[in-house]
């Protein structure tokens, strides 16, 4: 049914698609018809000036045709005058309607009325219908499908019928809707009572309640599961008196902050992504609503960050958080300078000392860890060198020097790493993966890796030309035997 709402100027009003009927109340004397009916007019919406033109055009009918019936001529002389009349109207008053005036209405009792009937009337003419369900399929008639409004999406009712249980039955709360893809339009209260019946429907009311209260972070329900009422947050239980906290639910703790050791955060924050959307509301309600409970969780989440991906500083005890760089570390805050791997204050004249100490844990490791440095294997390197090889330039440029200062250039932190801290074992470590000759070795050791990397691809290209002559043979043979 259409909403009343209040215009500009202060009256209700409501745009109606159905006028409400117009009732011709007829008595056929004995005689009829030869003699003419007693005919009266009933219309809700109807004024006295409209009612007695219509009762002028009524008798023109009966007079002009005495003799014969009359009332399917009257029923379409009232049909013909509503339809032009409304051709004019933009709007209808109903502060004169007749109707109004009779039974001694209010113009909103009346204008209310009117929205009935016309509801009424609309849902008898749906119902007169048949309509093709959007979900299954089949053609039906109107008693047996749904009529969701203002979309105007209809569905028969198994179809609707099913899609709701199935939404109860889970762990999914929200408002029961028109089943268009995207279609936000609600099922009323009525509709949903009908399909899935009664208890279902207490069921579904109790859920958008509970959601609803969940999401007043005023509102939380008392611990004591005698009471379980949701109550104002307040110094105590409106119920039973009882005065607890609303986010740890034990006993009032004021302004001292809630106390949760390690196992009932990890316990919280698996059950919070465990949990259903039903669920999620009853935890809401307990944490005092959903946003009270999300920055707890929050916070744990990031206590629990914190603690996987920053260390403390040694000395001021602050977190810090390592993105990227050797092992060397350095405190913003208070200047100390730190290992990363065992936390050990480093002297400051020599910090890299550390790294270099014979026997020690951290011996050689400055740069663990460091992403920068896992460049894939020794296979994508082939790949360059092959370039290399196809260069024709390269003999007339030092060959070798050429190919030696290209490398270079993807090892120059290892290699400033050699100069500069003068730990050659760091120099091997980077450059064992990497299949590159000792330079030492001369242009000798260059011409056997580049006759290596030549048989190499003849090999690949033998083979692809072998795969081709077998895919050429299979086709052919299977052309000759259709």
């Amino acid at each position: 049914m259409s909403s009343i709402v209040c215009s500009i100027l202060g009256r209700n009003s409501i745009v109606l698609t159905i006028l409400s009927p117009v009732i011709l109340i007829f008595s056929l004397p004995p005689k009829y018809p030869i003699v003419r009916p007693d005919l009266k007019l009933e219309c809700e919406w109807m004024d006295e000036e409209l009612i007695s033109y219509v009762d002028v055009k009524l008798a023109d009918v009966c007079n002009e045709n005495l003799g014969i019936g009359v009332l399917f001529f009257c029923c379409e002389m009232i049909a013909e005058i509503v339809k032009s009349k409304a051709c004019e109207w933009t709007e209808i008053c109903l502060d004169n309607a007749v109707y109004k005036l009779k039974n001694n209405l209010t113009g909103g009792e009346l204008l209310r009325r009117v929205a009935e009937s016309s509801a009424q009337s609309q849902e008898y003419l749906f119902q007169s219908g048949c309509y093709d369900c959007e979900v299954c399929f089949e053609n039906k008639t109107g008693r047996q499908c749904i009529l969701f409004m203002p979309c105007r999406h209809i569905f028969c009712r198994e179809c609707v019928s099913a899609f709701f249980l199935e939404i109860l039955n889970s762990q999914e709360v929200r408002t029961l809707s028109c089943l268009a893809a995207e279609c936000k339009s609600s099922a009323s209260q009525q509709t949903v009572l009908d399909l899935v019946g009664q208890e279902q429907f207490e069921r579904y009311e109790r859920l958008l309640l509970d959601r609803a209260l969940a999401r007043m972070d005023d509102v939380v329900p008392c611990p004591r599961k005698i009471c379980q009422k949701p109550v104002l947050i307040s110094n105590s239980c409106g119920m039973c008196g009882y005065s607890f906290c609303v986010q740890c639910f034990r006993a009032y703790h004021g302004v001292d902050g809630c106390h949760f050791n390690n196992a009932d955060k990890k316990q919280l924050i698996t059950k919070w992504n465990t949990a259903g959307e039903e669920e999620r509301i009853q935890m809401a309600r307990r944490f005092g609503g959903v946003r009270n409970l999300q920055k707890l969780i929050d916070a744990m989440l990031s206590e629990r960050w914190i603690d996987e991906n920053s260390k403390s500083c040694p000395r001021c005890r602050i977190r810090i958080e390592k993105t990227d760089g050797c092992n060397k570390m350095q405190c913003s805050k208070c200047g100390a300078m730190f290992c990363w791997l065992c936390d050990c204050l480093l002297d400051r004249n020599n910090p890299y000392g550390h790294f270099s100490a014979e026997g020690g844990n951290c011996a050689n490791r400055l740069f663990d860890g460091m992403i920068a440095f896992e460049i894939g294997d020794a296979a994508d390197f082939e790949v360059g060198w092959e370039d290399v090889i196809d260069d024709e330039n390269d003999k007339n440029m030092g060959g070798w020097k050429l190919e030696a200062m290209r490398f270079a250039l993807l090892v120059t932190f290892p290699v400033a790493s050699f100069w500069f801290f003068n730990q050659p074992s760091l120099f091997k470590v980077f450059m064992k993966n990497f299949m590159v000759p000792d330079n030492r070795e001369g242009d000798a050791a260059l011409l056997q890796f580049k006759e290596e990397l030549r048989a190499r691809r003849r090999k690949r290209e033998y083979e692809t030309l072998l795969r081709e002559e077998l895919a050429y043979e299979e086709a052919r043979r299977l052309s000759g035997n259709s």
